[in-house]
């Protein structure tokens, strides 16, 4: 009886999914997304020339996640987004400080522990946040971030689970104001 109630929770669909659906539908092509958590945010595809530089990068640094880009080079479809992720401690990682960092080496992360000027200096017009990563009490450091997210952002779309009905995090999906194109 478990292990029936545990697939039928799996088969709901799921918060990220919906964001997904969503971002391909309302944001434009290229567009630059700070994103949450990998695990936990909306699965966003990259562009093509956001993964070439990628793989330029991790290949010239022999990061191993270059076969990552390698992989996504060879099978892109067109279109995408610049996707960043939110830099975290390697605390909140529940990681060691060298394994943190070479995981961070081998992806987009962005510092935003001093609060939004660094992602609008980035040229980032979304923040997707999500209720796993975007806890304040789970990530101190970001507190001033998310406050200025939710205070400054136009909160554009928000995904919530519901019992029976659909599983994940909650996503919420803001627009900022960037200085990439004055948006």
């Amino acid at each position: 009886i478990e292990s029936w109630a545990m697939d039928a929770r799996l088969r709901l669909p799921d918060t990220r999914t919906l964001a997904s659906e969503w971002v391909k539908k309302n944001i434009p092509p290229g567009a630059r997304i700070l994103s949450d958590l990998e695990a936990d945010s909306p699965r966003i595809r990259y562009s093509l020339e956001h993964a070439l530089e990628l793989l330029k990068r991790t290949s010239e640094s022999g990061h191993a996640r270059a076969r990552y880009y390698e992989l996504m080079v060879s099978g892109h479809p067109g279109g995408g987004y610049e996707v960043w992720q939110v830099s975290r401690d390697p605390g909140e990682l529940h990681a060691g400080a060298g394994h943190a960092a070479w995981s961070s080496a081998g992806r987009p992360v962005l510092n935003v522990d001093q609060g939004l000027k660094a992602a609008r200096s980035a040229g980032i017009e979304f923040v997707v946040l999500t209720g796993y990563g975007a806890a304040y009490g789970a990530s101190p450091k970001l507190g001033r971030f998310l406050a200025e997210t939710r205070e400054q952002g136009i909160l554009l779309a928000s995904f919530s689970p519901a019992e029976g009905m659909r599983g994940g995090p909650d996503i919420w999906i803001y627009r900022i104001h960037s200085e990439r194109r004055g948006s």
